[in-house]
């Protein structure tokens, strides 16, 4: 005849009243120890969340006459002399529409890249910049004149194309006109207590 199977020392838990599953340790319930009675651990206090500061991209476009892109056209225009002083220009709206006559409508802004002296080959819109889900801007053309290049003497942007735009990048329209893209950071702001209104990312 088989022996009966030993008694367990603790059937139930002391603190808490569990019953004992077979010869665990550790009692579920409340994690008091069977084997050499330690009361159980208290539990470890909620932590508060972790805030990160935000920070604010901000984008600028750096607009200048350069003269190797007005070589690289062979045109008639005659290049200004002395060069207008750079231009910079913010980006402060998802939708930024370049030209001679740039429309700001709702939720989009006009940035006049024709400072004087005015720029003949700048067609009235002539690109567009839209702001991506990664806060980064596209480029594409608008079906202007001449068109849209990355490079001086490189063939024009087609029609259907768009370009990523990231830090330093360069493009060149009209007759002589250079942008270049530059982005920084605002500096880190308080970070927001939880549930609080945030502000939304540039």
């Amino acid at each position: 005849m088989p022996d009966a199977p030993a008694t367990l020392r603790h059937p139930r838990c002391p603190v808490c009243g569990t019953t004992r599953q077979q010869e665990e340790p550790f009692c579920l319930g409340c994690r008091f120890e069977f084997a050499t009675g330690n009361p159980p651990r208290p539990p470890r206090p909620p932590q508060p969340p972790r805030l990160v500061p935000f920070r604010r991209r901000r984008w600028e476009l750096h607009i200048e006459a350069d003269r190797g892109y007005y070589d690289s056209l062979r045109q008639d225009p005659v290049f200004p002399t002395p060069p207008p002083p750079i231009h910079v220009a913010p980006l402060r709206a998802a939708v930024v529409v370049l030209g001679s006559r740039p429309s700001s409508r709702f939720r989009t802004q006009g940035v006049d890249l024709v400072k004087p002296p005015p720029d003949p080959g700048m067609s009235a819109s002539h690109a567009q910049l839209d702001l991506q889900y990664d806060g980064r801007y596209l480029l594409h053309d608008l079906g202007s004149l001449n068109g849209i290049r990355l490079q001086p003497g490189h063939p024009r942007l087609g029609r259907e194309e768009s370009v990523w735009l990231r830090d330093g990048d360069q493009f060149f329209l009209g007759s002589w006109t250079r942008v270049t893209v530059r982005h920084s950071w605002d500096p880190p702001a308080p970070p927001s207590p939880e549930g609080s209104e945030r502000p939304t990312r540039a």
